[in-house]
């Protein structure tokens, strides 16, 4: 399994793993501000109140900024195994988790996860999850399309894919910072497996919702 870290830090996006090829891995890392892609709570940290989550296929952890410790918050339990692969906070707060083919919330006690619905409509490799200030929710698919998740449905409705720009896709990386702006981790669905940027991706902003790509 690889592993790496992705955080978004108000203004920053760092990406972690090259490539997460649609099958989990990894850990991704969350802080937000103003609705970005993590939370708006109390948690650790020197200049404001915030909670950083991170994950596994698994198991939700939670950093302490300052200490630089990373504690588990539990494993996810997801029903059969599921693989999670991506997480965003909405600025309610609320965890919300993803993996190839469904949407969870996930406890921020005890990390276990209520499954919400299925991601059929945008694909079969869910791999990146954002919210945006307005509190939308949005959710890349590894072959190229993005979605909308209306939340407020029971179950979530995924509104029609909107395909990304210049023939990419997202590779797991997916953040909005707070004054809206998307960034992500991609890469050129024509480049051959093991080479060029499906070897090692690149940083791009996301126009939402026209999906437009504009390498960073």
């Amino acid at each position: 399994m690889k592993l790496g870290l992705f955080i978004a830090i108000v203004s920053l996006a760092a990406c972690g793993p090259a490539n997460r090829d649609g099958n989990g891995g990894g850990a991704d890392a969350s802080r937000g501000s103003n609705g970005g892609s993590g939370s708006n709570g109390s948690g650790s940290g020197s200049d404001t109140n915030f909670n950083v989550y991170a994950h596994s296929d698994t198991v939700l952890y939670v950093v302490d900024v300052q200490a630089k410790t990373l504690n588990t918050v539990g494993p996810f339990n997801a029903p059969s195994n599921d693989v999670i692969t991506d997480l965003a906070v909405a600025p309610d707060n609320t965890i919300y988790v993803i993996s190839n083919t469904a949407i969870y919330t996930a406890n921020a006690t005890d990390g276990h996860v209520t499954k919400l619905g299925s991601l059929a409509a945008c694909g079969s490799k869910g791999v990146a999850l954002t919210t945006t200030p307005d509190g939308k929710i949005w959710e890349g698919d590894f072959m190229g399309t993005i979605c909308q998740i209306d939340v407020t449905q029971s179950p979530p409705t995924v509104l029609a894919p909107t395909s990304m720009t210049s023939g990419m896709a997202l590779s797991g990386a997916f953040v909005t910072v707070s004054n809206g702006t998307v960034f992500g981790s991609a890469y050129k669905k024509s480049d051959a497996a093991n080479a060029g940027t499906n070897l090692d991706n690149v940083s791009v902003k996301v126009v939402i919702p026209t999906c437009a790509v504009t390498p960073v």
